[in-house]
C-alpha cells in the first residue's frame, strides 16, 4: 500500500462520504439501506465520535 516514495497512496486520494454522520443507540443493531452512489468502493474507513467503541462492522457487496 506504500508507492515507490514510500508514501501512502490511499492517503494521496480524498475521502468520499458514504454514509453522512448518522446518530446511533447502544446496544442496537443499524443497518443503512440508503447510501451515496460512489460506484466501486475498494476501502471504507469508520469514524466513531465521541470513541465509544464499536463491537463490529459488517459491509456486504460483491465483487467488481
Amino acid at each position: 500500500m506504500f508507492g515507490d516514495d514510500g508514501e501512502a497512496t490511499l492517503a494521496k486520494e480524498a475521502w468520499q462520504v458514504l454514509l453522512p454522520e448518522t446518530k446511533l443507540e447502544p446496544d442496537r443493531q443499524h443497518d443503512f439501506d440508503t447510501l451515496a452512489e460512489l460506484g466501486t468502493v475498494s476501502h471504507v474507513r469508520v469514524s466513531v465520535f465521541p470513541d465509544g467503541g464499536i463491537s463490529r462492522v459488517r459491509l456486504f457487496g460483491r465483487p467488481a
